[in-house]
Order: structure tokens, then sequence, then C-alpha cells
């Protein structure tokens, strides 16, 4: 009796040590505490790099500063590395879209919530047997659980910030930041006005033209770019394919050609996003079934358990004239036949002129990607999309 006594003060001994590393609701709640709490910063780009710099894969984040309210969702997605290059570029390129997708539905249900249903059965049965000579008892306990989420409504008014391809030797993992603010919830909402022009046309489309080269261009998403003299930005979104490597030189010409007009689509599908909104439906569920069955001879024990996650975004509307798609190639497509194929889709109401036409037409750009990082050059999966892409300037 005394050495039970002994181990059960043992136990709360070691509990009450282990107990003390246990988090209490005031760190959730305390000012300093990011992980539900809003992030207070001078500036809205400055907040969001701090969100940035956590460690955490999935997190909403409220940026507040004296003049303005940001919103921003980050969400990672992994992916690997094989011997077959094309299958290592749609892995990549899946995480590209897996993170983006999972982003939206972190910034919808940060902004409306979840719908939750929830049911627990637990079934007790006991059977009693009789006959002339034996008696027999049989025992059977089953729970049953099964929890469902759901996030569904409209998003719009947001825009990719910044995209990151944190490469390993045989894995990786993308990352990818939304956000909304005052300017790119103005830009959607307003985006069927009329445009001033104050500044020549030539000057508009270099002005977007620069600003692409200075940053990222994503394979997915959209963005909004200001130009000064313009009353509202010009409304630009992104798509992508990869181009596989092949080795009949007719069947790389087939696959890049093929590559830029899925490109081309996935382009317009972010554009009619970003302007019509994303109708997301996001349902995860979780089931478990757990039996134990006892009788006199014997007892087993079995469970299972599952968990479902299922994602569907919608956009339906309409095109508006005034756009036009340009599609590029990765520079390791014209040095090692393989990589990506990006398209870029621009929305500038009222700015649409034979002038402006030509001048999309002939513009080249030379940099897909900045990025300051020491790349490796032994890397045989070329690197994607990774840096900063919206301009503090263009939505704060």
């Amino acid at each position: 009796m005394k050495s039970l006594l002994a181990l059960l003060i043992s136990l709360i001994l070691v509990c009450g040590i282990f107990a003390t590393d246990v988090p209490k609701a005031s760190d959730f709640l305390s000012a300093t505490s990011t992980a539900f709490a809003e992030i207070k910063a001078e500036t809205l780009d400055s907040g969001f790099d701090k969100v940035l710099n956590e460690t955490t894969d999935q997190m909403f984040r409220v940026v507040k500063t004296h003049k303005a309210v940001g919103i921003i969702s980050v969400s990672s997605a992994s992916y690997q590395i094989f011997e077959n290059i094309n299958a290592s570029l749609q892995s990549k390129n899946l995480a590209y879209w897996r993170a983006f997708n999972d982003a939206k539905s972190i910034l919808l249900a940060g902004l409306r919530g979840y719908s939750s249903q929830s049911t627990e059965t637990i079934l007790d049965i006991v059977d009693f047997a009789d006959t002339e000579s034996t008696s027999r008892i049989n025992s059977a306990l089953q729970s049953t659980t099964n929890i469902q989420n759901i996030v569904e409504g409209l998003l719009r008014g947001y825009a990719v910030y910044e995209v990151r391809d944190i490469q390993a030797d045989e894995a990786g993992t993308i990352k990818i930041a939304l956000v909304i603010t005052p300017r790119t919830l103005e830009s959607v909402n307003r985006v069927s006005e009329g445009l001033i022009v104050g500044k020549s046309l030539d000057e508009a489309i270099e002005l977007v033209l620069d600003e692409l080269n200075e940053t990222v261009i994503p394979p997915v998403g959209g963005k909004v770019i200001l130009v000064p003299g313009l009353e509202k930005p010009i409304m630009i979104a992104f798509g992508s394919e990869i181009v596989r490597y092949y080795d009949s030189p007719s069947l790389r010409s087939v696959g890049k050609n093929t590559a830029k007009q899925i490109a081309k689509s996935r382009a317009l599908a972010s554009l009619n996003s970003l302007l019509n909104g994303d109708k997301i439906i996001l349902k995860q569920g979780y089931t478990n079934v757990s039996s134990l069955t006892a009788n006199i001879d014997s007892t087993t024990f079995d469970s299972v358990s599952k968990y479902l996650s299922s994602y569907t975004s919608t956009a339906k509307g309409e095109i508006p004239a005034g756009t036009i798609v340009r599609e590029y190639l990765s520079p390791t497509v014209e040095t090692d036949d393989y990589g990506w194929a990006l398209a870029i889709a621009f929305y500038t109401p009222n700015l649409v002129s034979d002038e402006l036409l030509k001048m999309v037409e002939g513009a080249t750009i030379e940099d897909m990607t900045r990025n300051d990082e020491v790349i490796k050059d032994d890397f045989d999966v070329p690197r994607g999309p990774s840096g900063i892409v919206t301009r503090p300037e263009d939505i704060f």
C-alpha cells in the first residue's frame, strides 16, 4: 500500500513538472502572442514581413497600423524531386497550386469562420446464450465519431504578396502569402468604372513592364499595379504550366506550344477570379470507428480512422474587353528544353488601343524572377518563381 501511495505521489510530481511547459489560455491572449492576436506594426508591409518570418506553415493574421488594416494568409505545400524531370516539375507545380488554394481557404475561413457538424455514437451490446449444458456471454462496444468543418463563401480583392520556393536535395516547399488591403479591395470594387488617363500610353505600359521586371512573376494568382496618372491600377493575373522534356525535338515543340496555351487559359481564369471573385467550398472531415468485442475466450479491439479534405473553387464571369495575354518561357526551356511556361493577363479598363496592343506584343521581359538568396547550381530541377510579388506601394 505504501509503495502504491509513493508511486501516485511520484506521478503527481512528474506531471506537475511537465505541466509547467503546457501553454495557458493567457499565453494565447497576451499582447505579445501572435497565435491569434492581431499584429501591430508601423506599416502594413513590415507587419506582413513579420508574419512571413514566423515558422508556422499555415497562418491567418490581421495587421493593424495607425492608418490601415491589412489581412494576410500564408500556406505551404511540399513537393518531391524524382528521377523523371517531368514528374519533378509536375510535383512542384502542384505544390504551387495547393499552397495557393490553401491560402485562399485560410483567408476565407479567417474572414467568415467555419460551419461545423459533429456526431458521436456509442453502441453497447451484450448477448447472452444459454443451452442445456453451457452459458455464454458476449459483449461488444462500438464508438463512431464523425466531424465535418465547412468553409464556404465568395472571396474577392486578394493579391499574391510573396511566393517562396524553398529547395532541398530530394524535396522542397512552396510557401505563398495572400493579402487583402483597402487598396486591393478598392481595385476590384471599382473595376467597372472608367479611367482618367493622365500619362501617355507609352509611359503607362512601360511602367507596367518595369514593375514586372522588378518583381517575381508567380505561377498562380493576381495582383494590381499602380500607374502614376491613372485613377485606378492595372489588374494583372498569372497562369502557368510545366514544359515537359522529351527526347524527340518535334514532341518538345508540341509540348512547349501546348504548355503556353494552358498557361494562357489559367491566366484568364485567374483574372476572372480576381475580378469576379472565387466561390470557395472547403470540407474537412474526420471519422473514427472503434470496436471492442469480448467473450469468455478472447477479447478483440479494432479501430479505423480517416481524414478527408475537399477543396472546390469556382469562378464564373465575363472576361472584359481590354484584356491582353502574353506568354513567356523560363530560361531553362531554351537551355535545357524543360521548365515553365508562364502567362500574364493584363486588364486596363478604357485603355485599349492599337498603340497599346503593339507595345505589349513587342515587349520583352528579361528577368522573370528576382531572388536575393544564393542558388546552388547543381539542382537538376529548375527553381520555381520565388520572391516578392507585390510592391508595398501597389497595395498599401
